[in-house]
């Protein structure tokens, strides 16, 4: 079950550089409508999910747990203190779900918070790293304490411990890596770096953001499968069922504050245009004729968003190359299948056997849902006729890392396999 969000509301990014811990920022202050979604969301796992549980106290208990453990897993980041709080109010979040209108203070609460600890802890690890470490020390380090079933850290020096442990267990991890050949100083730099970006991403938060992990941990209490998708995340489910998007083809990823070209996608607008390269920074993006917007230090999914559109629409990308030339690119968007998420079979020789290996990333679907369309059972019988041609002698169906899809192609990919009978 997968409920898609409202579009968003309009964002403010927010650089706190105080070492005070900081309030709400404006970004966080929850837009009128996702207050409504919260109620929406939770008459919809009322009416319609098969528990056909209410939201009452039980899952209330479950819902702040989830939220919790979505934030600090690891149980590293709050204080014990802070838990002990927080489920002061356990009983409190289905009744603020059925209120009217909805109230989403506790998750806006416990989420300050979070950031607020977050801080502290980076704060400490950047004192940490600014020095050589002693790894000399002969302890012992719990990194999953969840699984431990370990309590949080009951003060800050304890909380700082644990942070320490963490530090230098990844600092002995890298300098025992085989292809690693930089020296302490590199290794703590690199870390130092990390943590910043830690700092980053809360700073780039915003309410839509802090909506869904605590939807997301209201539906995780009704079952695993079940989720709340803001815009963004409901684009990218999109894209993955359908392996296909309308833009320009081209794969990004953030470096420092700039959002960079990390590979062009055969046969996509910006592949056949030729002038758009892998590691190519994007500066500024317009649509068509309009004023360019300055991208440089936006959050990717926002600029992800500005360079996605409809298919045979314009959009002009300011880009400079690795060489320091710049360029404004023009492209037409179109739409791109992904053609790396798609079935790939090839044939491997084992003890002298012939035997087709088909990998299936994903059960997606053509985006129009014409059966006549690209989709995953269709991709996977060319493959398996191939390697049949090539005189395989039994084929293993590759799923790992397959995170699912269209549940009409799994059934239709299974049917590939068996003679008949349900799938369930």
């Amino acid at each position: 079950m997968s409920f898609a969000a409202a579009p968003s509301g309009p964002s403010v990014a927010v650089n706190n550089g105080s070492k005070q811990p900081p309030q709400a920022s404006a970004a966080l202050t929850p837009q009128p409508y996702e207050k409504d979604i919260e109620g929406i969301v939770g008459g919809m796992l009322e009416d319609y999910h098969y528990l056909k549980h209410p939201v009452d106290d039980e899952i209330s208990k479950r819902w702040l747990d989830s939220y919790i453990d979505e934030l600090d897993y690891y149980r590293t980041t709050f204080l014990q203190s802070d838990i002990d709080e927080f489920r002061k109010s356990q009983t409190q979040l289905d009744d603020d779900l059925h209120s009217k209108p909805p109230k989403l203070d506790l998750a806006l609460k416990i989420y300050s918070r979070y950031a607020q600890r977050l801080r502290e802890r980076v704060a400490y690890e950047q004192t940490l790293l600014a020095k050589p470490l002693d790894l000399t020390n002969k302890e012992s380090y719990v990194p999953d304490r969840h699984e431990a079933k370990l309590s949080w850290p009951a003060t800050t020096a304890e909380a700082n411990e644990l942070w320490r442990q963490r530090t230098e267990d990844e600092m002995i991890s890298s300098m025992m890596s085989e292809d690693q050949r930089d020296s302490e100083a590199d290794i703590r730099a690199r870390l130092a770096k990390r943590y910043t970006g830690l700092l980053k991403d809360l700073d780039d938060r915003e309410s839509t953001d802090v909506l869904e992990e605590w939807l997301d941990a209201l539906t995780r209490s009704y079952d695993p499968h079940s989720a709340w998708l803001k815009p963004a995340s409901s684009d990218d489910f999109d894209i993955e069922i359908t392996n296909s998007v309308q833009g320009i083809g081209a794969q990004l990823k953030t470096e420092d504050d700039y959002t960079t070209v990390s590979d062009v996608v055969l046969g996509g607008p910006a592949e056949k245009d030729h002038r758009m390269r892998k590691d190519d920074r994007i500066l500024t993006v317009a649509q068509g004729d309009a004023e360019p917007v300055d991208v440089v230090g936006m959050r990717i999914d926002k600029v992800v968003k500005l360079i996605r559109g409809q298919k045979g629409t314009v959009v002009k990308l300011a880009v400079e190359h690795k060489d320091g030339t710049r360029e404004v690119i023009d492209l037409v968007r179109d739409q791109v299948m992904l053609e790396d998420s798609a079935a790939e079979g090839h044939l491997e020789t084992v003890n002298g056997h012939k035997l087709g290996v088909v990998a299936l990333p994903g059960f997606y679907v053509d985006p129009s849902g014409s059966k006549g369309g690209r989709r995953a059972s269709e991709d996977v019988k060319r493959e398996l006729v191939q390697l049949q041609q090539q005189g395989a002698e039994g084929v293993i169906l590759d799923l790992r890392g397959n995170g699912g899809g269209s549940l009409v192609e799994a059934i239709d990919v299974a049917g590939l396999f068996l003679p008949g009978g349900p799938v369930v």
